[in-house]
């Protein structure tokens, strides 16, 4: 058994900009709701997986590092998301397999640093990253 990171995008996300965005990164969020992606993950498929790794034990996410080139791509594939059409927020777990996440947290991109963030994430938490204010800041 090994870590894997999941992800997803909110439904309602304009679909033909979010896949020219997608297929230009090498990480992919799926549109999805949260149950969407809590049963993926205690089912233990692929279907919301962000990465195409074999697991993703080594992904940088919870490692502390946040120079780590990985996490400064997948912030930039956050940041093409939040000016796509309809984008709300995502959703981001490294997670044990087939485990169900322990805890879940929520917070706003604008009051974050992306790659510390993901850095200093904990395992086994699925967070919800809301990409605009609700009071219309960015």
């Amino acid at each position: 058994m090994c870590f894997i990171l999941y992800g997803a995008v909110n439904k309602d996300i304009d679909p033909t900009e979010y896949t020219a965005i997608s297929d230009r990164s090498c990480f992919s969020f799926r549109a999805g709701t949260k149950h969407e992606l809590k049963m993926c993950i205690m089912k233990n498929t692929d279907d919301y997986r962000i990465t195409d790794w074999i697991c993703d034990c080594d992904f940088p996410f919870a490692s502390h590092d946040p120079q780590a080139l990985e996490l400064t791509e997948l912030e930039s594939l956050i940041f093409a998301i939040k000016n796509i059409k309809n984008s709300k927020f995502i959703y981001i777990s490294k997670t044990w397999q087939g485990i169900r996440n322990k805890t879940e947290q929520t917070v706003n991109l604008s009051e974050i640093d992306l790659p510390r963030f993901f850095a200093d994430a904990k395992v086994n938490c699925l967070y919800q990253i809301n990409l605009h204010d609700k009071e219309g800041r960015s």
